[in-house]
């Protein structure tokens, strides 16, 4: 009963630091960014915003229906976006420390380390990209979640979560990678191909009907080919340490030990960033480094693991002789 109201209590206080931390972090993505010329926040709300931005609607369609209500209809739209972006980094930081607790015993270091997903952030949606866009921080946010359910096969959770993902951004479909990478000769391939065609399904039926309705918007529509300029600028060389700050430089210390990584699982969920890469050649903008958003959780948990092997290791092998303690002489 003592440990069940330590926890309780660890897990409030926590809840509490990660509603400031969120509070902080949107303050500063909101003072310190503009929005995007042709996808404004009040042109999103109207539906009026260009494609592909407009498909993104989830934020937007909310903060229209929210700021119609009588109770909440002093307030502006962009107040309630700049809530919106809190909310999201708030259970972001929340789902991050739950998906760490697959790794981590502790509860009170889970919660620790979960911090380190807002430190981390701000290199990418900050610092290295000004312009700023309201489905950026609930992306993030619902692909953890996503991720839990994988890991756990929550399936009917996982199911009401991804067409909402998917009404957020279009990268909801990394999640089906996801799960058929990690699946793949773990599952038998029958369930893995059920799950992958009713997950197509679903985002297919989505896009599609977005497509429909946004139809009038000006725009290339569901994506603008991207590949040309994008190898362009691969090919700069001066372009290439803006380029490898990408993911807030996470990749490098993954890279140089991988092989501490010992879960299989996590190991897997790495090669989702092939595919992701390539998606995004295509379709982004790769010298944005906020479109690179959800790989953060996995590859801060592969950096986290490797920090933990090395504490372990370190543990392990017992206290050194200090140099300048003196020799003794038989």
């Amino acid at each position: 009963m003592k440990t069940s109201r330590r926890s309780l209590g660890h897990f409030v206080v926590f809840c509490a630091v990660a509603f400031f931390v969120g509070y902080f972090f949107s303050h500063y993505h909101f003072a310190l960014t503009v929005e995007d010329e042709y996808a404004g926040y009040e042109a999103l709300a109207r539906g009026t915003a260009r494609t592909p931005m407009q498909y993104r609607v989830l934020v937007p369609g909310l903060v229209q229906r929210l700021s119609s209500l009588p109770l909440l209809s002093t307030m502006s739209r962009m107040r309630l976006y700049k809530w919106f972006d809190h909310l999201s980094v708030f259970l972001l930081i929340v789902a991050f420390r739950q998906y760490l607790r697959r790794w981590f015993s502790s509860g009170v270091l889970a919660s620790l380390l979960s911090f380190a997903m807002p430190l981390v952030l701000p290199i990418a949606y900050i610092i290295a990209h000004r312009v700023r866009y309201p489905y950026d921080m609930p992306a993030i946010a619902f692909f953890v979640a996503g991720l839990i359910c994988i890991k756990e096969k929550w399936w009917w959770r996982y199911y009401l979560l991804f067409p909402l993902a998917t009404l957020n951004r279009e990268t909801s479909c990394f999640l089906t990678i996801t799960y058929a990478l990690v699946s793949l000769g773990k599952t038998k391939n029958r369930v893995v191909v059920l799950h992958c065609a009713a997950q197509l399904t679903i985002w297919l039926s989505i896009k599609c009907m977005l497509s429909a309705v946004y139809s009038d918007n000006i725009g290339p529509g569901l994506f603008e080919n991207k590949l040309i300029s994008n190898i362009h600028y691969l090919l700069t060389p001066r372009q290439w340490p803006f380029f490898f700050s990408i993911l807030s430089y996470l990749w490098i210390p993954v890279l140089l030990f991988h092989r501490r990584i010992a879960d299989e699982y996590v190991y897997r969920t790495l090669w989702m960033t092939v595919p992701f890469v390539v998606g995004m050649m295509i379709v982004g903008v790769i010298s944005e480094m906020r479109i690179y958003g959800e790989l953060y959780p996995i590859w801060l948990l592969a950096a986290l693991l490797i920090l933990k092997s090395f504490f372990l290791e370190e543990c392990t092998a017992g206290p050194r002789p200090s140099a300048s303690a003196p020799l003794s002489v038989s």
